[in-house]
């Protein structure tokens, strides 16, 4: 590795243990760490769901664009569906902290329709837009579902360590 690499690496390495004390005083400054990294990690992530869909819809016609459009719709949808979850718990929390009451229990059935909404769209929105048959569509919704996550992780691994790099 070039020099500047590895005197990077060794400084990282030394400040290890000062970086630990620091994450165990203060647990949130590595969740505070990881969202100032999360923007710019979705932001590389979406171009390469984009690539995910043009290979597995490779003789679709369809341009690149028009793929990281989808990517984009389907990104958007989940985030706002997040933000509103977070808002209704927000004000639930704030209304009822005992954590019992009406809209507690509202609260509990909302996020749970959100859970089997979110998969349930992506698959109808992959119908609509790519017109194949339920076959077909259900197996590359797998396939796509499953790289999307092999994906994910291994950005969330990345973003853990550059977060305690940032620390």
């Amino acid at each position: 590795m070039p020099d500047w690499v590895n005197r990077w690496i060794n400084r990282e390495i030394g400040e290890s243990p000062e970086k630990g004390r620091a994450i165990e005083a203060n647990p949130n400054l590595m969740w505070d760490k990881v969202l100032d990294v999360l923007p710019a990690t979705m932001f590389v992530l979406l171009p390469i769901v984009a690539l995910l869909f043009k290979f597995w819809y490779l003789f679709s016609k369809k341009y690149y664009v028009e793929h990281l459009i989808f990517a984009l719709h389907n990104h958007a949808f989940i985030f706002a569906l997040a933000l509103v979850l977070l808002l209704v718990n927000a004000l639930v929390t704030w209304r009822e902290p005992s954590g019992e009451g009406a809209l507690t229990t509202a609260a509990g059935w909302l996020q749970t329709a959100a859970w089997i909404w979110i998969p349930l769209y992506l698959l109808l929105s992959l119908k609509r837009v790519y017109r194949q048959g339920w076959g077909m569509t259900l197996l590359k919704y797998s396939a796509i579902g499953t790289s999307y996550l092999v994906l994910l992780s291994f950005v969330t691994v990345v973003v853990a360590v550059l977060s305690f790099v940032l620390v």
